[in-house]
């Protein structure tokens, strides 16, 4: 299955791997790669694993795999190498998705909103 990945990069070339953001973890928390990969508009190949769902949303700003799936891994890869469009759309997603969910701002908003709600009596905590 291994085999699957050496061959598309040989035959493809590390660069074009390489310029795309790739995360094949059994575990993961908050991973800070996809986080920079979002803010610099950059869509992701990754294992759903833990947090990674809360970072990439599949088909819109990467592609999510089984863990220890190198099949699927080398298809998603396949798909991105192949796809200049989707890339572009997901990269697109990316961006604002980090603007709208990962900055100071946004997390800050979100804090504050959730508190506020419990300490008001709203019950949000």
């Amino acid at each position: 299955a291994e085999d699957g990945i050496r061959d598309l990069v040989r035959s493809r070339g590390l660069g074009d791997v390489y310029k795309r953001q790739v995360l094949a973890s059994r575990r993961e928390g908050m991973p800070l790669s996809l986080l920079e990969a979002l803010c610099h508009g950059l869509p992701a190949v990754a294992c759903e694993v833990d947090g990674v769902g809360e970072v990439v949303e599949h088909g819109v700003t990467g592609l999510l795999v089984p863990p220890e799936d190198t099949p699927a891994l080398t298809r998603a890869l396949s798909l991105f190498l192949d796809g200049a469009e989707r890339r572009a759309r997901m990269g697109e997603a990316a961006r604002r998705r980090y603007e709208a969910r990962h900055t100071l701002a946004a997390m800050t908003s979100a804090t504050f909103s959730h508190y506020g709600g419990a300490l008001d009596g709203g019950g949000a905590a």
